[in-house]
């Protein structure tokens, strides 16, 4: 059945979906079938299919130098056949490549192998990337586990039982009579080495573990009562499929990693190359609601990317096993932080002095070249979001800053020649970037970061920002890691349960700040944020004129030095938060003079916390004022004294 194929083809590393055919014939007349040439033990296309079929004969794809000369065709709507179709005749001797089309449906393997549309058009690459490789596995893991949510229990006991029967066992089989006749850790000539895909299943193996055991624990939720009734026809097989379950799990990863690291199948892969990779790529897709997109280079710094290897690696090595040892597994975490927190700091000293090696501290842009922004997105962009870590691509937001600038200063010159669209400068898209210290708060965040190019920054004589990637590239990912595989439940003795505070002891940073920052998590930012919801704000949508939009939308946020009070008690309120500050947009007779600004903070504290303050400062003297009201009543006194805002003032003050 489909469902079986597509657990195999997940299992073997998709290899399976790339010799597969389908047939138009359903299965008893109602399932779907998947001609397989595979075989259930290797993923590997069968002897026999290698001894009957024309398996090589390559395709079109989008090539249109390419001309199709062999069709695939189905003969009772279930047997395949290629059939040649050459128009004009060949002459004696003479060669023609044959050549065939897969369909549409082949377009899933296309892109993996680097042919496809998308790849044509730079829009993605192949798998021998790592980052579009992860994105199309979890893709395919999100399919398999709606397809095993969607069995039920007559239904999953033959898919597991074919999993445990024909790719379970087979695999284990050899994968362990090889680990145990290399007594010497070394491949000799009369040991088969299994291929680098029975190793790989090892590891896949765990994930289908995990989606057969959520979806027993679903079904057996279901009826409650009924199993508890004496002789529930169900019972046992469910009893079954969670033994088969619990045999999916693989507890030999410690024996895996004494054999010799150069063992390479019979293809030439590297056996432990291969391995490492796909438990990295398991234990990412564990953490991907914390660790997000880890193979994006332009998120993570190669410092945090070996972080995130190494802590990967320690917990397949101490956790999958039959005893756990999660002890050691606690200080393996804080000890990776510390060293990484090191490096953090080496690579920023070596910046700062210009005396080594700091490439362990730098961002790919993640843009790709003739990339293009639109103004709403630049007058969008809020700076203080850069206190915390974000998942747009650093050469954009980077792009995003500079042209932010920009703008202020067709602000001050009261330039209107702003158009609609901007494209990122020539090179964007090659260039490297850092986490440079953002002066612009008042508040002086130890965090405040933007991103800048190599070359910008040392132009501008800018300052690695040391805390933010101590904060966001070690400590939010080994926090990550102890929240997802160590036990911090009541019944772990406290002095064994994992700390936040003792992790910042180790790394040297404050855990106030790291414990707050933790808490708002990595998220995307829309670069279509638009400043808080209010009657009287400019809404920029996408699609909408910028003729439309006004000045003060267009030159968006700035710094300010926010608001703070003292209770009763004499403790200091938090400070309000800068949100926004422009030319006011509220309707006034006769227009606004130039010169006034209005500006924006939201609360932070008290009941009235999320509410947004705004204020009117004057053009000379910046006397402030607290609404619409008092704005026209200082109009008016204005009016009345022949401009002089001193004077206004002090008859507005009743002075």
């Amino acid at each position: 059945m489909k469902s079986e194929f597509d657990v195999k083809s997940l299992i073997f590393s998709h290899e399976p979906s790339e010799w597969c055919f389908g047939v138009n014939e359903k299965l008893y007349g109602r399932y779907t079938q998947t001609i397989d040439i595979t075989d259930d033990s290797t993923g590997k296309t069968h002897q026999a299919a290698m001894n009957e079929l024309a398996m090589h004969v390559n395709e079109v794809g989008h090539n249109k130098d390419l001309v199709q000369n062999v069709d695939a065709l189905e003969r009772h709507d279930r047997s395949v056949y290629y059939f040649i179709n050459i128009v004009k005749p060949m002459k004696k001797d003479e060669q023609v490549e044959l050549l065939t089309n897969y369909g549409e449906h082949y377009e899933d393997i296309r892109e993996r192998k680097n042919y496809g549309l998308r790849n044509m058009k730079g829009e993605t690459k192949g798998d021998s990337d790592p980052h579009c490789r992860y994105g199309r596995n979890l893709e395919v893991r999100d399919i398999v586990s709606r397809t095993i949510d969607d069995l039920q229990l007559c239904q999953l006991y033959p898919t597991m039982e074919f999993v445990e029967e024909e790719i379970r066992r087979p695999v284990v089989t050899a994968t362990n009579r090889f680990l145990n006749t290399t007594m010497k850790f070394v491949a000799t000539g009369n040991v088969t080495v299994p291929s680098a895909l029975q190793w790989v299943a090892l590891v896949r193996m765990q994930y289908v573990c995990y989606l057969f055991s959520d979806h027993l624990a679903s079904i057996e939720g279901s009826a409650p009562y009924l199993q508890r009734q004496v002789g529930y026809p169900f019972q046992g097989l469910l009893d079954t499929c969670k033994e088969w379950s619990e045999r999916l799990k693989w507890t030999q990863y410690a024996d895996f990693l004494r054999l010799d690291p150069s063992i390479t199948d019979a293809e030439g892969k590297n056996i432990r190359e291969a391995v490492t990779f796909e438990i990295k790529e398991h234990v990412w897709w564990e953490l991907r609601k914390e660790l997000k997109d880890p193979f994006n280079k332009s998120i993570w710094c190669p410092i945090a990317y070996d972080l995130i290897a190494k802590l990967s690696h320690d917990v397949a090595l101490l956790t999958w096993t039959t005893e756990p040892t999660f002890g050691l597994l606690r200080e393996k975490i804080y000890s990776a932080a510390s060293s990484a927190a090191k490096k953090v700091s080496e690579a920023a000293k070596n910046y700062a002095t210009n005396s080594g090696s700091f490439e362990r501290l730098q961002f790919e842009a993640g843009v790709p070249k003739g990339t293009s922004v639109t103004a709403e997105q630049v007058a969008s962009l809020r700076k203080n979001a850069m206190e915390g870590h974000s998942l747009n691509p650093k050469g954009l937001l980077a792009a995003l800053c500079d042209m932010h600038a920009y703008f202020d200063c067709a602000y001050l010159l009261e330039d209107h020649r702003i158009g609609p669209f901007f494209s990122l400068p020539a090179g964007a898209s090659e260039q490297m970037y850092l986490m440079v210290k953002y002066e612009g708060f008042a508040s002086g965040s130890k965090l405040a970061s933007v991103p800048k190019s190599m070359e910008t920054s040392r132009q501008q004589s800018a300052s690695v920002n040391e805390s933010w990637y101590i904060m966001w590239q070690v400590i939010y990912i080994a926090n990550a890691f102890a929240n997802k595989y160590l036990p911090n439940g009541e019944d772990v003795p406290f002095h064994e349960r994992f700390s936040l505070e003792k992790l910042c002891s180790r790394t040297g940073f404050d855990v106030v700040l790291a414990r707050k920052h933790i808490a708002k998590g990595i998220r995307p930012r829309s670069l279509h944020e638009k400043v808080p919801n209010n009657e009287h704000y400019t809404d920029i949508r996408p699609g909408k004129s910028l003729d439309k939009c006004t000045k003060s939308t267009i030159r968006g946020a700035g710094a300010s030095t926010g608001q703070e009070w003292i209770n009763s008690f004499g403790t200091r309120r938090p400070k309000a938060i800068f949100v926004w500050e422009g030319v006011p947009n509220e309707p006034l007779p006769g227009g606004w003079p130039v010169g006034w600004v209005k500006k924006v903070y939201e609360r932070q504290s008290g009941a009235s916390k999320g509410h947004l303050d705004r204020y009117w400062h004057s053009p000379q003297n910046n006397f402030r004022l607290r609404s619409m009201a008092e704005v026209k009543r200082f109009m008016g006194c204005l009016q009345s004294v022949g401009g002089d805002e001193i004077l206004a003032w002090k008859l507005f003050k009743g002075k």
